[in-house]
């Protein structure tokens, strides 16, 4: 039978049967790039869900920095860049005045890098009442500086309702920055 039809027939369904493999060569590749497409999709789609939250997340930290903010200007008082250990002097002679007595000898020892801050270790003698005196501790406690007292030493004064109080505590500040060498000074400036 395949021998009685015309050449020009054959021909037709020779092109055809190519039309048709060449049709299902296109499915199967443009079904295996949908297949890479879909890959890519659900990547991009992951990647925009951790840039939402990325997002999400700084959104609620900017909302914080105004908080963090007055925290760390609190902290600054506290725990200051610049120790200022003769202002700091100033401040606990008028407590001791303040408190019916008087700050006879401040002394400030070399400060000392302890963990993260600087710690200026003194000394303070104290003479005048002793209810007065718990009122200068309480002073202390409230002072925007942080105190941290060590050791308190008390003894009976000139008069009997005197004390002569010895107090050593520290007072601290933010460490220098780090010095930055020559070289490398030379090479941020260019």
């Amino acid at each position: 039978m395949g021998a009685n039809l015309p050449k020009s027939t054959l021909i037709a369904l020779l092109l055809l049967f190519l039309a048709i493999m060449a049709m299902i060569a296109l499915s199967v590749l443009n079904y295996l790039s949908l297949s890479d497409l879909q890959v890519d999709i659900t990547a991009l789609e992951q990647s925009t869900e951790e840039s939402r939250n990325r997002v999400q997340d700084l959104r609620i930290a900017a909302g914080r920095k105004a908080e963090l903010q007055r925290e760390l200007a609190v902290l600054k008082k506290r725990v200051p860049d610049d120790p200022a250990t003769m202002n700091f002097a100033y401040v606990m002679k008028e407590l001791g005045w303040k408190n019916q007595g008087e700050v006879r000898d401040l002394q400030f020892s070399d400060a000392v890098l302890d963990g993260a801050l600087m710690r200026h270790s003194f000394t303070m003698r104290y003479d005048g009442k002793y209810y007065p005196f718990v009122n200068l501790l309480e002073d202390l406690e409230r002072l925007e500086r942080f105190v941290r007292v060590g050791k308190v030493t008390l003894k009976s004064g000139s008069s009997s309702a005197t004390v002569e109080v010895e107090i050593t505590a520290d007072v601290f500040s933010q460490p220098p920055p780090p010095e930055t060498p020559p070289e490398e000074e030379e090479t941020a400036v260019q």
